[in-house]
């Protein structure tokens, strides 16, 4: 029978336990957040999801942001200008290391959206882009 300590009389001492365990996790906790500094969220389904299941804390490790503020634009159900708004304003907030930060949306954002920017002091590059008809549903920027 094969046990997982070498020893089965001396299995590890507790401070030698918790030393490994505090290892792992440390381990586990560096490539989360490597995997998050770079994130595309190709919904505002994925935005919603993304914040309501990723810690705050992990968001300041985003350097480079993609992000879509729409569903599918043929959808009956759209979320409304301030849900889309507010979700990129707290996505935003929690992104002081953010870089990069690509916007697609479908019109405009509410004014609000541009509180976050002056407190994304490495932000080098913005690009943003209307996902809908300029026609039907017109790209306003609100600059401060």
């Amino acid at each position: 029978m094969s046990t997982p300590f070498p020893n089965p009389a001396s299995p590890p001492t507790a401070p030698v336990f918790l030393l490994a365990l505090e290892y792992v996790l440390t381990i586990s906790a560096c490539l989360v957040l490597t995997l998050l500094q770079s994130i595309k969220l190709s919904s505002f389904s994925s935005l919603a999801r993304f914040l309501q299941n990723v810690p705050r804390s992990y968001c300041a490790s985003i350097e480079t942001l993609e992000l879509t503020t729409h569903d599918d634009l043929f959808l009956q159900t759209h979320p409304c200008l301030r849900e889309r708004s507010d979700a990129v304003v707290a996505l935003l907030s929690a992104c002081p290391r953010l870089a990069a930060l690509t916007l697609h949306v479908a019109g405009s954002l509410h004014p609000l959206v541009i509180s976050p920017f002056p407190f994304l002091a490495n932000l080098k590059q913005l690009s943003i882009t209307n996902a809908a008809s300029e026609q039907t549903f017109p790209l306003q920027v609100f600059l401060a």
